[in-house]
Parts: C-alpha cells; structure tokens; sequence
C-alpha cells in the first residue's frame, strides 16, 4: 500500500528529531559504522563526526546521488546497496544504524541481517514506524498527533527543505506488538520502546 506525500507545511523531518537520542547509543571506541537506508545522508553525517569509517548505504540510486551531492568533505562513503543483498561480512561494525527503513524490508529477514554485521560489544539503533492496531494505538498517536500539528506550524519556517526525493511513502505494515515479538526472538535482550512521531525504537547490544 503507498500513501501520498504529506502536505509541504507538514514535512518536518521527524527523524532529527530523535538523532541525538540515537547517537548517545554509540560505543564508546566504535572505529566502524554503517547506516542503512540512510536517505540524505543527514544521520550518516553526524555519525562519521564520531566514528572513523562510516558507510551508508541505501537501495535507491537518486537517492545516493542526492546523499553524496548533500554531504561534501565528510568521511562517509555512500553505496547504492540493498541490506539484503550487500557483501559487508558478518561482526564487522561496531555501531549499525537503520532510520525509518526498516519497514521497507522483511521485518524478520531484516532484523538478522543488522545483528549479524555486529561484532561482538556492538550496538543496533533503529528508528522505524509501525501501523495502528489496537485502542491504544490510535489514542496515544491522536493525542500527540496535536502537538505535532502545533510543532510543525514553527518547524516548517526554521528547519531547510528536507533533502529526500520527492514521491510516495510506502506504508508500513507491521503492528508495534509484532515488531517487539520479533525483536524478542531474534535480537533477546533487545528494547522497543515508543516514542511520539509514530515512531518506536529498538536498541540492540550484541554481547561479547
């Protein structure tokens, strides 16, 4: 299912809002990141400031042209890559970053695949969206939907244009319950926790 873009007054990027929540999750020491579906490169940016390599990747060849044409005289090396389908061997980074992305991807497929290129004391930071399901749900997102409609009066006259290509946003399909079922199973000692935004995040410390 796809839904259309939001109107121009409401494209506040809700994601910096939780960048720095995600960044004081890094490994103290951590010399290799990567950022998967990384966009525009704004959350692999501020990431390479801390870590020495950091790659981003994303499946979308316009939008690596516009991540690479948007962050000149960083240290990130931008790939046209799927996550699925990349070469990156398994243990080989110290911090893995998803943004809004993972539901792109096959929530079970996806989710062994991001542990599994962590080495040992490494860490997982995603921040994704999960579809309404229950009660609760509808409340929670209606009452803070308010304050979103009030933030983005002053953040759409002080945040720049969001640098993302333009088109539709593909929904996403997976309810908070079956998200946190999977990180249960897949990533144990894992925490989902909910956050305004529709968004939740799932923070990930591979054990040594």
């Amino acid at each position: 299912m796809k839904i259309p873009q939001k109107p121009a007054w409401l494209m506040w990027d809700h994601n910096i809002h939780y960048h720095d929540y995600l960044l004081r999750y890094v490994p103290t020491g951590a010399k290799r990141a990567l950022d998967v579906g990384c966009g525009a490169g704004l959350f692999a940016t501020r990431l390479a400031e801390r870590i020495p390599e950091t790659i981003a990747i994303d499946r979308d060849a316009e939008t690596i042209d516009l991540a690479r044409a948007s962050s000149p005289g960083t240290n990130v090396q931008f790939v046209e890559a799927d996550l699925l389908d990349s070469d990156f061997r398994p243990g080989s980074f110290d911090f893995v970053s998803c943004l809004s992305a993972l539901h792109h991807m096959p929530l079970h497929a996806a989710l062994e695949r991001l542990s599994s290129l962590l080495a040992p004391g490494g860490r997982l930071a995603v921040l994704g969206l999960y579809r309404l399901a229950t009660p609760f749900d509808y409340a929670y997102v209606g009452i803070t939907g308010l304050l979103d409609l009030a933030v983005c009066v002053v953040r759409h006259r002080t945040q720049a244009p969001l640098r993302r290509p333009q088109g539709v946003v593909l929904d996403w399909h997976n309810t908070l319950r079956e998200i946190r079922t999977a990180a249960q199973r897949l990533v144990p000692g894992s925490t989902v926790r909910r956050h305004m935004y529709d968004r939740y995040s799932l923070l990930y410390s591979r054990p040594h």
